[in-house]
């Protein structure tokens, strides 16, 4: 059979894609993925500020917060708690000087 000039397609070349190129499943799936992840840390910042705020002022005090740092205490934003989380106990001259530009 005479081929007329066209180029025989083999089996595993009309199957290639272009380097990058990504499944719209592969898409559709790390779409579900981050959508999914989203929800999770709302709902874990939701689930924060609800019980910090059940809270009386006495038992928030004892904490050593106000309402007032409930918001960003829950997104993980809080001067305090996020140096707390990484570096340990913030140093006393360190708190006394962040309350005074406060």
């Amino acid at each position: 059979m005479s081929d007329l000039g066209h180029a025989r397609i083999t089996g595993s070349s009309a199957l290639s894609r272009p380097v990058g190129f990504l499944s719209p499943f592969v898409v559709l799936a790390r779409i579900v993925q981050r959508a999914a992840a989203f929800v999770a840390a709302w709902e874990a910042r939701r689930r924060t500020i609800c019980e910090l705020m059940a809270l009386d002022d006495r038992m928030l005090s004892d904490l050593g917060i106000t309402r007032g740092d409930i918001a960003s205490i829950a997104a993980g934003t809080h001067l305090r708690t996020r140096w707390t989380s990484l570096r340990g106990p913030m140093p006393l001259a360190s708190l006394a000087s962040s309350s005074r530009a406060a």
